[in-house]
């Protein structure tokens, strides 16, 4: 019982920090990992157009 609650939160504790962190960890990696500096870029670029996308939906809640 007490497994299940525990695995519970857990689950919602994951779902409220949705997609974004787990996308930006990516980027990160992904960016740090290039050596060509068109892809660090873009990875730089995608981070601040997920930043901006999260504020605007900060708007609207």
């Amino acid at each position: 019982m007490i497994m299940e609650k525990r695995h519970r939160e857990h689950q919602d504790r994951r779902r409220k920090k949705g997609w974004r962190p787990l996308f930006c960890l990516f980027l990160n990696t992904f960016a740090s990992k290039s050596v060509d500096s068109t892809v660090t870029q873009l990875a730089v670029e995608m981070k601040v157009l997920i930043e901006q996308m999260r504020e605007q939906i900060q708007n609207i809640e």
